[in-house]
C-alpha cells in the first residue's frame, strides 16, 4: 500500500464511472482568451461544494496577488459551489464580487414570485423571461436575476422521459416479482412502499409519478403506478427551465448578469481542450504518488497557457477563427528538416543545414504572425 497517493480516489463524475480512482482539479481562467491563472489539485471524492470552501482562500490570495483592486475582479462560478458557508465565506472578503446560481428547487418562494412577474429581455439576440429582485439570502442582501432557457427545459424534459423509462422498468420488474405465483416470501405494505419510493426517487420524479398500495385477489400486497399529467404540466410550466442568477454587482444591469454567468461555458470549453487525446490532453496519466499528479498536472497548465498564447495571437494578428485543436495540427504540419549534403569532390564531413520543410500556402501567415522566419534558425524558407 502507497501511503504517499491520497489524491486518486472512488468517486462520481460525469462518465458515469464508480469503479476507477480519479482525481479532481478546479480551474480559474480569465474572461479574455481564458488563460488559466489558478489551478488546485485535489481528491477524486471531494464534492464541489466541499472542495469550494477549501480552495477559496487559495483562490482570493492569487486574485489579490494578481491584481491590487480586488473591485476590478469578478467571480463567476456555478449552482454546484453554492453554500450558506460558501457564501459567508465569499463576503468575508472586503470588496469581493461574485455572479453565482442557486438552485431553483431550494428557493421556490423566488420562483414563484418570479413566474408572477416576469418580463421580457433581449440578450444576445434572443428574447427570454426575466425577473429581478433584491433578497436576504443567508444573511446578506443580494440581486438576484431569475430567467427561463428554452434550451435548458427542454433539455431538463429530455432528462424526465429518459428517467422515467428507466423508473417504468425497475417497477415493472418489482410487480412481477410481487405477483407471481411462484413467490412465496410475503413483502408487507411498509416494504412494498420502501422499496417503490426507492426506485422512484430522483429530482422531479417524486412529484409526477404516484403510486398506491392494493391488496390483490389472492390477499397478497402489491402496486399500481401513474404518472401524474397535472403535476408534469405545472412542472413544465412552472419549475423546469428556470435558472437563479445572484451577485452583489447591484450596479450591473440584467444582461451583464446574465452574460458573466454564461461566461462558465469558456472554462468548459478549457477543460474540453485539456481533455482532448491528441493536444494538452491531461489525461491519461500515469502517476499514482500525490507529488508526481501534481508536477503532471502543473506541467499540463503550463503548456495549456503557452498554447493560449500562441492561439491569442494569431486570432489578433491575422484573425485566425479555428479551434486550437485545428491550431495545433496546422502547426504540427510546419516542420523542421535536416538536410546533409556533401558536394561531389569536396574534402571532409557533409554540410548540414537545418531549414523548414515545404509549407503549405495557407500556413504562411501563420508562420510570419509567430515569427517562424529564416533569421530565427538559420535556414532558408522555402514556399510552395
Amino acid at each position: 500500500m502507497n501511503d504517499s497517493c491520497d489524491l486518486p480516489q472512488r468517486g462520481h463524475n460525469k462518465q458515469k464511472r464508480f469503479d476507477l480512482r480519479q482525481v479532481g482539479m478546479s480551474l480559474l481562467v480569465s474572461k479574455q482568451e481564458q488563460f488559466p491563472l489558478f489551478h488546485e489539485t485535489y481528491k477524486g471524492n471531494k464534492n464541489d461544494s466541499t472542495n469550494f470552501k477549501e480552495v477559496f482562500s487559495k483562490l482570493s490570495k492569487r486574485i489579490k496577488h494578481l491584481t491590487n483592486e480586488m473591485s476590478d475582479i469578478t467571480l463567476v462560478f456555478d449552482k454546484g459551489n453554492n453554500s450558506k458557508e460558501n457564501f459567508n465565506q465569499i463576503d468575508s472578503v472586503e470588496n469581493f464580487h461574485y455572479v453565482a446560481g442557486l438552485i431553483p428547487s431550494h428557493f421556490k418562494d423566488l420562483i414563484a414570485n418570479a413566474n408572477k412577474n416576469f418580463e421580457t429581455m433581449l440578450i444576445e439576440e434572443e428574447s427570454i423571461p426575466v425577473f429581478r429582485i433584491k433578497k436576504e439570502i443567508w444573511g446578506v442582501e443580494r440581486t438576484c436575476v431569475i430567467t427561463v432557457s428554452a434550451q435548458l427545459k427542454q433539455g431538463q424534459i429530455q432528462g424526465i422521459h429518459q428517467h422515467l423509462e428507466k423508473k417504468y422498468k425497475a417497477l415493472i420488474k418489482f410487480k412481477n416479482t410481487l405477483e407471481s405465483p411462484k413467490r412465496k416470501a410475503r413483502y408487507t405494505s411498509e416494504e412494498i412502499e420502501k422499496k417503490v419510493k426507492q426506485i422512484i426517487h430522483g429530482q422531479f420524479i417524486d412529484d409526477i409519478l404516484k403510486y398506491q398500495i392494493i391488496t390483490l385477489s389472492s390477499g397478497q400486497q402489491s402496486f399500481t403506478y401513474s404518472l401524474d399529467y397535472a403535476a408534469f404540466d405545472f412542472l413544465k410550466e412552472n419549475i423546469l427551465g428556470r435558472k437563479i442568477h445572484v451577485t452583489n454587482r447591484h450596479d450591473w444591469s440584467n444582461e451583464e448578469i446574465c452574460l458573466a454567468y454564461r461566461g462558465q461555458s469558456k472554462v468548459e470549453a478549457v477543460f474540453r481542450n485539456l481533455k482532448n487525446p491528441y493536444h494538452s490532453a491531461i489525461r491519461p496519466q500515469y502517476h499514482w504518488t500525490d507529488q508526481k499528479i501534481k508536477v503532471h498536472f502543473l506541467t499540463c497548465i503550463i503548456g495549456y497557457l503557452l498554447t493560449s498564447y500562441v492561439y491569442s495571437k494569431l486570432k489578433k494578428s491575422i484573425n485566425y477563427s479555428h479551434s486550437i485543436h485545428k491550431m495545433m495540427e496546422d502547426l504540427h504540419a510546419i516542420r523542421l528538416t535536416t538536410l546533409i549534403e556533401k558536394k561531389e569532390g569536396a574534402k571532409g564531413l557533409p554540410q548540414t543545414d537545418i531549414c523548414l520543410e515545404k509549407i503549405r500556402k495557407d500556413l504562411v501567415a501563420m508562420a510570419t504572425a509567430l515569427d517562424i522566419q529564416e533569421r530565427n534558425f538559420k535556414i532558408k524558407i522555402s514556399l510552395s
